[in-house]
């Protein structure tokens, strides 16, 4: 991580990019839809003294893609199953071609297919916005691929699936 530039989508907290700074990479860029997410992060890096470390961006990743500079290393973890535009999201992850890009995201599994489908149901009918999306691996790996990034590990626990993408030249 040395020296390295990290980009984390959906940051939450800021763990992951907080862990990553405190491992040697010299900045991070944290963008979240939330600003009470934000507002922990930065609490968070500064309790830590990281904060003049990060950048902390509000908004919708794939509508601010453009206005963000070039990283090393791109995080969304358990981001892309509550993004319902899977290629948008990581065409703007990718866009200035990171070496690193790590994914945590549920596995294809029915019974999470099915608990999908019955809790975006109970959001719509209390008229709350949150849903939750299992795009399928197969389609990742082909936009990862897209994006001249080959898996580089695999792995996970029962729920969730974690994947780490490359180029040759890895951080």
């Amino acid at each position: 991580m040395d020296g390295a530039v990290v980009l984390e989508i959906g940051a939450g907290a800021g763990a992951v990019h907080l862990a990553l700074l405190e491992a040697g990479a010299a900045t991070a860029i944290d963008v979240d839809a939330s600003q009470d997410y934000l507002s922990a992060a930065h609490s968070e890096a500064e309790r830590r003294g990281l904060a003049n470390r990060v950048e902390y961006r509000y908004g919708d990743a794939v509508e601010l893609a453009g206005d963000l500079h070039s990283y090393d290393v791109v995080i969304l973890d358990a981001v892309i199953c509550c993004y319902p535009y899977l290629s948008a999201l990581l065409e703007a992850a990718v866009r200035p071609g990171p070496r690193l890009v790590g994914l945590t995201y549920p596995h294809e599994a029915w019974w999470l297919r099915a608990a999908m489908h019955l809790s975006n149901a109970v959001s719509a009918v209390r008229r709350r916005p949150d849903r939750w999306f299992i795009h399928r691996h197969a389609e990742i790996d082909k936009l990862m691929g897209e994006a001249d990034l080959s898996k580089r590990y695999r792995g996970g626990a029962r729920w969730w699936r974690v994947a780490v993408y490359g180029t040759q030249q890895v951080v």
